[in-house]
């Protein structure tokens, strides 16, 4: 089956009849990736006295899981839309052979994303900040880059984790990828985006906004800490599901032969470099390792 270019409509449908088709596999996958770093969240939360350093350290755990979390969930994903067995312990372990750069490439890209608030660091930065002319289009500036960003870069993890790329190779294949379909990626990614917003940011900031007294806000914590994961595990697969089914849309790969696991579906077709040799990723148009042209 040779894949066409799909409107984000048509992406997201494909992306739910997925979802619905493996939807138990994909759930148990996504509770025994989640589950555990959701326990471990909880312990925390409950023994260290909360502080700055107990914050730091529940955003760092569940940054090191989450990117394992999301290789393991696409290579299951990808198994699943080319109709492969889905097994955890073959994802999990595609996962383990890049987690190095799928941890580098989250670490980069929200370097590079922060990297323009640097500026508020120097004395130009207050000037910008705390002007009336200056701070609203900084602001409009700054949201611009990051979607560009976000949205250039979304299928970094796919490509990572599928065609064994580093972390900077990983962001550069994105970015090749998604330069003829930014606008229809955009629309998907932000309709992926939304869905936690919806389901749990939007009703987690309401209820604890409506607390007036400190039991009541202490239950409510209580509450968001333990349906979070629930909800995560709900989540990933699908928001997974989509973004792989982008990826796969805008990579021309014959997937007749269902017997191929993703990474020979990939490495048959990659184009090998005249000057250096290299294997690189399909339609690529310069080699990622000495730059020159396809």
């Amino acid at each position: 089956m040779q894949l066409h270019t799909l409107s984000a409509v048509d992406l997201l449908d494909r992306a739910l009849d997925v979802y619905r088709k493996r939807f138990r596999q994909l759930i148990v996958i996504a509770t025994a990736l989640l589950g555990p770093l959701a326990l471990v969240d909880i312990a925390l939360w409950l023994l260290l006295p909360s502080s700055d350093a107990t914050d730091n350290l529940r955003t760092v755990i569940d940054l090191v899981g989450q990117a394992l979390a999301a290789g393991t969930m696409t290579w299951a994903v990808s198994c699943a839309y080319l109709d492969q067995p889905v097994s955890f312990q073959d994802a999990l372990w595609a996962s383990a052979r890049r987690y190095g750069s799928l941890l580098g490439m989250t670490l980069l890209t929200g370097l590079v994303l922060a990297a323009p608030l640097a500026v508020l660091l120097w004395p130009a930065g207050y000037l910008i900040l705390y002007s009336d002319c200056l701070a609203l289009p900084a602001l409009i500036a700054f949201v611009t880059y990051a979607i560009v960003l976000v949205t250039r870069w979304s299928l970094s993890t796919v490509a990572i984790t599928i065609e064994s790329l580093g972390a900077v190779n990983g962001l550069r294949r994105s970015w090749e990828l998604t330069g003829g379909s930014t606008w229809r990626v955009l629309w998907v990614v932000m309709l992926t985006a939304i869905l936690p917003l919806v389901i749990f940011a939007v009703p987690a900031a309401a209820m604890l906004l409506t607390t007036n007294t400190p039991s009541l806000f202490t239950a409510a914590s209580i509450a968001l800490i333990l349906a979070k994961p629930m909800i995560q595990i709900v989540l990933l697969p699908f928001s997974t599901t989509v973004i792989t089914l982008v990826y796969y849309d805008l990579v021309p790969i014959d997937l007749q032969d269902s017997t191929e696991t993703p990474v020979s579906s990939i490495t048959a077709s990659r184009n090998e470099c005249p000057t250096c040799g290299e294997l690189n990723p399909p339609n690529s148009r310069h080699c990622i390792a000495c730059g020159g042209r396809l």
